[in-house]
């Protein structure tokens, strides 16, 4: 029985390294993936009679989806799962180590279209303020580089020193698939970072782990502060703010910072290269909020809108 799960656990990782080679996904993906593979091999090996990834009929397959789909996943996660599953079942089939591919038919469930969460400036800026005010310097400095970047959280707690080029005013990013893209700065971002870095180290002790990150931890087993403690300071920020926490969130602010730069007349190419998006498609979405704010505005200012909502 151990041996049968040794080679179970091996055909997951040996996938997973070719995902990492090939695709150059990030490490919470390849973590998220395995998560979902593992968990189908629970699943397997507990019918009647046991079943494991090798010898999973359609039939196995779809009764797993039909499980996840009564259980609180958000469709997000449902549609992760059925990715993993299905790129792995086509990795083996032209790996010819299956001859059946059991995912053959597996679709996705639909995606319900919702608009970007954001802050509006003003209560960006009273955060942004409030942070300046803090023992927590760090927080300040990081909220005010995620509000100039836009960047993703797993890309912001984890930039090292070498990712701030300093004459340049800008940071080097390595995002999604290994892509790198560069980011500027706004004079504040740029003067409030280039602080920080002489003085972080008044506020965390060195070590061989954390010396090569702006953000750095003496906790987190990365060297850097974590995706999680970062959004729980955000959330403690927002009570300070008297800011629903529940509305706050790193990503959240990243959406902000792109509502923002489309609403100041930012075009949407500029916006997709500074978030990294690889398709314009991802960030055509806030053209979506932009619509909506102009036809609130209009309803609620243009001579005519107004007289026929009195009028009702």
């Amino acid at each position: 029985m151990e041996k049968h799960n040794k080679r179970q656990l091996n055909l997951i990782e040996t996938f997973l390294d070719s995902l990492k080679v090939e695709k150059g996904l990030s490490v919470n993906t390849v973590v998220a993936y395995r998560t979902d593979l593992q968990d189908l091999l629970s699943f397997l090996q507990a019918r009647k009679p046991a079943k494991n990834l090798e010898s999973a009929t359609n039939e196995d397959i779809l009764h797993y989806i039909y499980i996840l789909s009564k259980k609180s996943f958000a469709k997000t996660t449902q549609s992760r799962r059925i990715s993993a599953l299905k790129q792995f079942y086509e990795f083996y089939m032209n790996e010819k180590v299956l001859n059946v591919n059991p995912t053959i038919g597996l679709k996705s469930p639909k995606k319900t279209d919702s608009l970007p969460k954001f802050l509006t400036e003003n209560e960006i800026l009273h955060m942004l303020n409030i942070a300046s005010s803090l023992e927590n310097k760090m927080l300040y400095i990081m909220l005010e580089v995620l509000y100039a970047t836009g960047l993703r959280v797993s890309e912001l707690v984890s930039l090292k020193i070498s990712a701030f080029l300093v004459d340049d005013e800008v940071l080097l990013v390595k995002g999604k698939g290994s892509k790198e893209r560069i980011v500027p700065l706004t004079s504040i971002a740029y003067q409030k970072l280039k602080e920080w870095l002489g003085l972080r180290w008044q506020h965390y002790k060195k070590s061989t782990k954390n010396e090569y990150y702006i953000f750095p931890s003496n906790r987190s087993t990365q060297g850097h502060i974590s995706r999680e403690r970062f959004a729980q300071l955000l959330k403690e920020l927002a009570g300070k703010c008297n800011i629903d926490y529940k509305r706050v969130s790193p990503h959240v602010i990243r959406h902000s910072f792109a509502s923002h730069l489309l609403n100041n007349g930012a075009n949407l190419t500029t916006i997709q290269n500074m978030l990294g998006h690889a398709d314009i498609a991802t960030t055509e979405i806030y053209t979506h909020v932009l619509e909506s704010k102009l036809q609130d505005a209009i309803f609620k200012n243009h001579p005519l809108s107004y007289k026929l909502h009195k009028g009702k």
